[in-house]
């Protein structure tokens, strides 16, 4: 997207509140794509007129835009990008700091993101842990889901689909704790599941011959990779074809402790049965009839050998999962929520002092 493109967005005749998103990247960032470019398509077809600016643009092009558009309020999509900082907004705009990962659990990023979180007008949380962390320094706090767009295409039906039982992660080599978990998993499946399966490992960038990977392979499991981050429609693609979908969260880790539903939502999408951790907001969303929340690894194996050997089992799952997913955990729900905390905001700040962002 060009300054140019940002200048036709501007220009569009929308009356409702300004409102200027800006994430860390483009919209095929999976985080941005959900929370900034996605909620602002929707924000603008409720009223609002929301526009959300690539990575990419340089601050003196961000400068031209925010001297241009003159938002009521700015929306910090993480604050990983090096321009998403309190002092490069105008004295006097609000802004709210959207987070839906533990960044602050960096100690590299703890210091810089306590400060902005006292300095906003308020902070937008994708889980209950991050909002923890946020309610010790901010009053105006709230949980938004990452949403996602249901769609309308009718997928592969569990019946046809190959048996392939797959952790979807950004970077699985990155998550140790979380990869020997499901290694140790797999391998307890082949054991005992008669439905001979195969293991599809998403963002790999270690080595073909890991040992653990060698592992599966020696008991008998085929094992496929996919290296690197995949563009999200191909990664949505890619998954009609999953029987079993993992999601685990090991929680002695902080940055997973506050992970969003992330790539679940993909899962609910392509109509895949869930096996997740009790950790993160897992349990307020998931019910008996629509996945299983567990940190038990032999429920995981068990419901794995059960869902591989009854397709039918695994329809009705991922059918009831997709229901409260288009329910509850859609860009629209999402969206109708941030309208409401960004006016919620808006009002508050009509009312209090201006404080100066210097």
């Amino acid at each position: 997207m060009a300054e140019r493109d940002v200048a036709r967005q501007i220009a569009a005749s929308h009356p409702g509140p300004r409102v200027l998103f800006l994430p860390t990247h483009d919209r095929n960032g999976m985080s941005c794509g959900l929370r900034a470019f996605n909620v602002s398509d929707a924000l603008n077809g409720m009223g609002w007129h929301a526009i959300t600016l690539p990575g990419k643009l340089s601050a003196a092009q961000r400068d031209r835009i925010l001297r241009r558009f003159r938002p009521d309020i700015v929306v910090f999509q993480q604050m990983r990008h090096h321009l998403n900082r309190v002092e490069t907004v105008p004295d006097g705009t609000p802004i709210v700091l959207d987070i839906d990962d533990a960044d602050f659990a960096d100690p590299r990023h703890a210091d810089l993101m306590e400060d902005t979180a006292r300095r906003v007008a308020g902070v937008i949380c994708g889980s209950r842990f991050v909002q923890d962390w946020a309610d010790r320094f901010n009053a105006n706090t709230t949980i938004v889901w990452t949403g996602g767009d249901p769609g309308t295409a009718h997928p592969t039906p569990q019946a046809d689909r190959r048996p392939i039982v797959s952790w979807a992660v950004s970077n699985a080599t990155r998550y140790s704790a979380e990869f020997d978990f499901v290694a140790d998993f797999v391998l307890r499946l082949a054991e005992v599941s008669r439905t001979p399966f195969i293991y599809r490992q998403y963002g790999w960038d270690g080595a073909s011959d890991h040992p653990r990977l060698a592992q599966i392979r020696d008991a008998g499991v085929e094992v496929e990779v996919v290296r690197g981050l995949m563009p999200y429609p191909k990664f949505l693609a890619s998954l009609d074809q999953i029987a079993v979908g993992l999601a685990p969260l090991i929680t002695q880790s902080e940055f997973s402790r506050g992970k969003s539903f992330g790539k679940v939502l993909g899962y609910l999408q392509a109509r895949v049965p869930v096996l997740c951790s009790d950790a993160a907001d897992h349990s307020l969303f998931f019910t008996d009839r629509t996945g299983v929340v567990s940190n038990d690894q032999d429920v995981w194996v068990r419901t794995a050998a059960d869902w591989l050997a009854n397709p039918a089992k695994r329809e009705a799952i991922a059918h009831a999962a997709y229901e409260d997913y288009s329910m509850r955990l859609s860009t629209q729900q999402a969206a109708r929520q941030v309208a409401a905390f960004l006016t919620q905001t808006l009002d508050g700040v009509c009312a209090a002092p201006q404080p100066q962002h210097a």
